[in-house]
């Protein structure tokens, strides 16, 4: 019962889309009808600048890293405490008062890793800082990194349950972005169509 609680207290939690709400307050309009379509914080940035970007950011963020402290101080076995950390990312893809339309999830599990364990937090920054050198995108960079995380962490000797964790974050993140994935897939296309032709 603990678990259960933990788990639809951690959703209902990451269903407050910061951004969305931002948004219908200072413009009155809905930000998943513009730019990428989402309620995170770089869609909000585009709508309302800096400060609303920095205001979503630190809200989401925020209410990752609360979920996961509420159930470390609820003293939830470490099963619960990693479906808490799921709850509240897929509370924020997935907000059932949204219609199942919010945020991307980069933000609230950042917030939730920190609190879980830093550990993870510091592998996906490493992976980015050697990835972005190279590639020079930043979306595409945190994506790799998010997605190498739960193997970097398993050879490690992380516990099984907290790669399981990861991964299931993962798996909500990448899905999330799926359009930005085939977008990226598609552009990396056209550039490699565009030197063949050069070439030729």
């Amino acid at each position: 019962m603990t678990t259960v609680i933990a788990a639809i207290s951690a959703y209902a939690l990451g269903c407050v889309c910061a951004g969305y709400y931002l948004v219908r307050l200072v413009a009155a309009e809905d930000i998943r009808k513009s730019g990428s379509g989402a309620a995170g914080a770089t869609n909000v940035g585009r709508r309302l600048g800096a400060g609303g970007f920095a205001v979503t950011l630190a809200f989401d963020c925020a209410k990752g890293a609360a979920a996961a402290w509420t159930a470390r101080q609820a003293g939830v076995d470490p099963l619960a405490a990693g479906l808490a950390v799921i709850a509240v990312v897929g509370g924020h893809v997935w907000p059932v008062q949204l219609g199942f339309r919010g945020g991307k999830g980069i933000a609230p599990s950042l917030g939730a890793f920190l609190v879980y364990d830093p550990r993870i937090v510091i592998a996906i920054a490493a992976v980015f800082a050697l990835g972005y050198p190279l590639l020079r995108r930043f979306m595409i960079c945190g994506l790799i990194a998010y997605a190498a995380a739960p193997l970097i962490l398993l050879p490690l000797g992380m516990p099984g349950d907290v790669v399981a964790t990861v991964a299931a974050v993962v798996a909500i993140v990448l899905v999330a972005h799926r359009g930005d994935l085939r977008a990226a897939v598609a552009s990396a296309r056209i550039r490699a169509s565009d030197r063949r032709g050069t070439s030729g």
